[in-house]
C-alpha cells in the first residue's frame, strides 16, 4: 500500500508543491499504525525513516532535500538554506534547533512540520520567491507565530497582499478545550474573541485554531480569499489522522511538507 498523501498542488499557485500526510500506507504498527512520520514518538526509528522516504517518494521528492525542525512549541523562526537539506531527517534533535517556524528562498528545499492536532501553516509569496511553514497549536496561536513568520517574510521581500496561506488538518474546536487561565491569556492577546473562542463556561472554553491563526493574518492584510484550509479534523477522523489528544499522547505524527518549484 502506498502512502496516502493530501496534495495541495494548485491551492497555493503553480510555484508551490507539497502535501499533508495521513496515517495510511505506512510500515508502523500498534499505536503508530501505519504511516508514522514522527521521529520523536517512541516508534522504531528505522521504520519511521522508511516511512518518511516512502512518503517523499510518493510525492516525487528526495527525502534528503527535506528540512525538519526540533519543534518545541516556541516562537523561534529560522531561514533554511541549501546547507540545511537533510537536517533532522532521521533524528528529531538534529533538526533546526528549538525552531517552530521556518522560511526559505531556496527552490527545491522541502520544508516540513510534524503535527498531530496542531496546525501546520504554509505561507508563500511566489513572486518574491519566499515560502514559510509554522507549527501552531494553541501555544503557537496565542503567540501569533504564523503572523510573526509572515512579518519575517515581509521583511525579506514578501508583501501581505500577495501571501497565500494553507491551513492543514487540525484538532476540531470541540476537541480543543482549554482553561480559564488560558482564556484570560487569549483575551489579553486578541482584540476580540468572537469567532475564535467559545464563551467561558465552568472554567473551560473551546478554541478554533484556524480562526485564531487567520485573524492576525487578515489584520496584516492577507486577503481572506487567499487563506485556504484542508478542512478536516484530526480528532474526528481516526482512520485518516493521528491525534495527540484523542490517542492520549501515544500516537504518530503527520507531516505537512512544502517546496518552491
Amino acid at each position: 500500500m502506498k502512502p496516502l498523501l493530501l496534495g495541495f498542488d494548485g491551492l497555493l499557485g503553480p510555484g508551490v508543491g507539497g502535501f499533508t500526510s495521513t496515517r495510511q500506507g505506512g510500515r508502523s504498527t500498534g499505536a503508530f499504525s501505519s504511516l508514522n512520520l514522527g521521529t520523536n514518538t517512541g516508534d522504531d526509528p528505522t521504520v519511521v525513516l522508511a516511512n518518511r522516504r516512502d512518503a517523499f517518494d510518493e510525492a516525487g521528492l528526495d527525502a534528503a532535500q527535506g528540512v525538519f525542525l526540533e519543534q518545541v512549541h516556541g516562537s523561534r523562526i529560522e531561514e533554511a538554506k541549501i546547507g540545511d537539506a537533510g537536517r533532522g531527517l532521521s533524528r528529531f534533535e538534529e533538526g533546526l534547533p528549538g525552531t517552530d517556524a521556518v522560511f526559505t528562498r531556496q527552490q527545491g528545499l522541502a520544508l516540513s512540520i510534524g503535527h498531530a492536532d496542531c496546525l501546520a501553516v504554509v505561507l508563500v509569496d511566489v513572486e518574491a520567491g519566499l515560502l514559510g511553514l509554522a507549527h501552531a497549536g494553541w501555544r503557537g496561536a496565542l503567540a501569533k507565530l504564523p503572523l510573526k513568520l509572515a512579518e519575517a517574510m515581509i521583511t525579506a521581500g514578501a508583501e501581505s497582499s500577495r501571501l497565500r496561506v494553507l491551513l492543514s488538518p487540525c484538532l476540531s474546536p470541540a476537541g480543543l478545550e482549554l482553561s480559564e487561565e488560558q482564556y484570560r491569556d487569549f483575551a489579553a492577546a486578541f482584540d476580540k474573541l468572537e469567532g475564535i473562542a467559545s464563551p467561558l463556561k465552568q472554567g473551560k472554553f473551546h478554541l478554533d485554531l484556524r480562526a485564531a491563526v487567520s485573524a492576525p493574518l487578515l489584520a496584516l492584510g492577507v486577503p481572506g480569499a487567499q487563506i485556504v484550509s484542508q478542512a478536516l479534523h484530526s480528532d474526528a477522523q481516526e482512520e485518516l489522522f493521528f491525534s495527540y489528544r484523542r490517542d492520549q499522547a501515544r500516537t504518530g505524527r503527520m507531516l505537512t511538507t512544502a517546496f518552491l518549484r
